[in-house]
């Protein structure tokens, strides 16, 4: 008798076993886990962390409205620590352990250069959120940006310094990597084209805080005007020019917004024009406001465009998903066909280089605050 009950009892655990993975079968997935490669130590560490608070207020708003298809969204977060070495090694553990199909970051040029190979080796769709490079663009692979490419950005700041500022001769001091490489070589090419002249182009390393040398030479070329690249250098630059009596019109790029260039520099960043992404926490569209009520009642303060590019970056991959599957060459042809997708940093597509297609904005810095310009170059409000 005990054994019959022993056999029953087996019998039972088999059939529940059975059950239990047909059910698993034909439900599929109860998670979809993508991946995120951010910098939360050594230099990008702030431009990293903003980004990963954006993209946290998505993850939340996607599963509070039911996931996708039902199925809870869950990020696996890797620190690549600023450093290509550590960002190819956490992409590697993404692709072949957690098996992701979708990596968003990083939020640096030089990371996302040294990930885009096994991305596209492990067939990963690596989606950067803030980088700028121009060697980033290659077609039809699995690489793709949610930032205007340095080139786009550069085209446009040439045009507007050309045209609407009356500035015919320019120096360029850029920083000597891809992402001020790529600045530099839009802008001479836009800035030439169009007619302007660059009379000096002066490259500088990173961790370089002396710029004595490149701006006696801005001081004899005697331009128009200064383009300056960088991140907290620029702070210096400025500082260092007005120690030198070095009076110039400058224009620059989202590095103005680096938040210790203005601990650095003080009043000096007033008058600066630059041009970058869009992104306007003060904007009265409704997505925008929603969006800034999420963020400002979970971290205390309004969003920036890093956190703000994440945020659409998550959507716009759970969206993919939604409506391709959990495959990444759908994935990936989805995105390539993508149009107009409604995001808080604009309606964006994707061009056949994965680049994004979207609208350049150019801001001015006045009284310490980074304001938009409209058309005629006056302050929006």
């Amino acid at each position: 008798m005990k054994k019959t009950w022993i056999t029953i009892g087996i019998v039972i655990i088999v059939a529940l076993t059975i059950v239990l993975v047909v059910t698993q079968t034909k439900s599929g997935l109860k998670v979809v886990k993508i991946g995120a490669l951010f910098s939360l130590t050594g230099d990008a560490a702030s431009y990293g962390e903003r980004s990963v608070e954006g993209m946290n207020i998505a993850l939340a708003e996607i599963n509070d409205k039911g996931g996708i298809d039902g199925k809870k969204l869950d990020i696996i977060l890797e620190d690549d620590k600023s450093n290509g070495k550590d960002a190819v090694s956490a992409l590697l553990k993404l692709a072949t352990v957690n098996k992701v199909k979708v990596v968003i970051g990083p939020c640096a040029s030089s990371l996302a250069l040294d990930s885009a190979p096994v991305a596209n080796k492990n067939k990963v769709v690596l989606f950067a959120t803030t980088i700028s490079a121009d060697k980033y663009s290659t077609p039809d692979d699995f690489t793709f940006r949610n930032w205007p490419s340095a080139k786009l950005i550069a085209s446009k700041l040439a045009e507007v310094a050309y045209n609407k500022l009356g500035l015919k001769k320019f120096v360029i001091i850029y920083l000597n990597n891809d992402m001020g490489k790529s600045y530099e070589s839009g802008f001479k090419e836009a800035f030439l084209k169009i007619g302007g002249g660059i009379v000096d182009s002066e490259a500088y390393s990173p961790d370089v805080y002396d710029f004595r040398t490149q701006l006696i030479k801005v001081k004899v070329a005697k331009p128009d005007a200064l383009f300056l690249v960088g991140h907290t250098e620029i702070g210096y630059v400025l500082k260092q020019m007005k120690e030198l009596g070095i009076s110039l019109k400058v224009i620059s790029e989202i590095g103005i917004e680096d938040p210790k260039v203005k601990e650095i520099a003080g009043d000096l960043v007033n008058g600066i024009i630059y041009a970058t992404a869009s992104y306007n926490s003060k904007s009265e569209i409704p997505l925008v406001k929603e969006y800034e009520l999420r963020y400002f009642e979970k971290y205390g303060r309004h969003s920036d465009i890093f956190a703000a590019s994440a945020y659409d970056a998550v959507r716009i991959v759970a969206k993919a998903i939604k409506e391709a599957g959990y495959n990444c060459e759908a994935i990936r042809d989805y995105l390539f066909k993508m149009k107009d997708f409604p995001g808080v940093t604009g309606n964006i597509s994707f061009d056949r280089n994965g680049d994004v297609i979207k609208e350049v904005a150019i801001k001015k810095v006045i009284d310490g605050e980074y304001r938009f310009l409209d058309e005629n170059l006056k302050p929006m409000r």
